[in-house]
């Protein structure tokens, strides 16, 4: 579902949000799709609505976003608050699939997006360019977080058993929780008694 723009205050001089100080420029960084970019960090700051304007215009996606999988080795962003160079509000940032090293941040206020240097690039790259509104509802945030919270749970298990151990242990599962006497099987594991099944006459 589209996300409904929200009122737009007057566009003036606007600031970048992480240099401070340069002034932001008009630049085009997708066909038809204008924003105004950091001649000193080349971050982009994208007016919600102009992009809502711009991505009704583009080919309707092929297939559905991915949440992804984490990497161990993805280097932890600096995370320092930053005001929307539009409206002056604090600004949020919004996790887009677990498998991206980045946030975007997004205003409060107008729904303004910014994007570091190379981010916009990224999301291109993925295919999700085109869709950026949609990861910003409850629904897609919650599926992150259970996801995220699945992976560091099996990241635990993994640590304490061994890495062959932990394989051997999630093939088992995976077929033990196939079979028609799943109940039979784990209560074996656990040691629990199980009651005759009633005789057929």
């Amino acid at each position: 579902m589209t996300e409904e723009p929200k009122k737009q205050p007057a566009k003036g001089i606007m600031k970048c949000p992480t240099c401070k100080t340069p002034r932001l420029e008009p630049r085009e960084i997708a066909r038809g799709l204008g924003a105004d970019s950091c001649p000193q960090c080349s971050g982009n700051f994208l007016v919600f609505e102009t992009y809502l304007t711009w991505q009704e215009s583009q080919p309707a996606p092929t297939k559905q976003p991915e949440i992804g999988t984490p990497d161990p080795n993805q280097t932890p962003e600096a995370a320092g608050p930053k005001l929307c160079p539009y409206c002056g509000r604090f600004m949020t940032r919004f996790r887009i699939a677990l498998d991206i090293p980045f946030h975007i941040d997004r205003c409060g206020g107008c729904g303004g997006l910014w994007f570091e240097r190379g981010e916009w690039d990224q999301c291109q790259t993925r295919g999700i360019h085109t869709r950026l509104n949609t990861f910003f509802n409850d629904s897609w945030q919650n599926r992150l977080r259970q996801e995220e919270a699945k992976f560091q749970q099996e990241d635990r298990y993994r640590a304490l058993l061994g890495p062959e151990a932990y394989e051997r242990v999630k093939a088992f599962k995976a077929w033990a929780e196939q079979h028609d006497k799943k109940s039979v099987l784990f209560a074996y594991l656990e040691s629990k008694d199980v009651s005759e099944p009633p005789s057929r006459r």
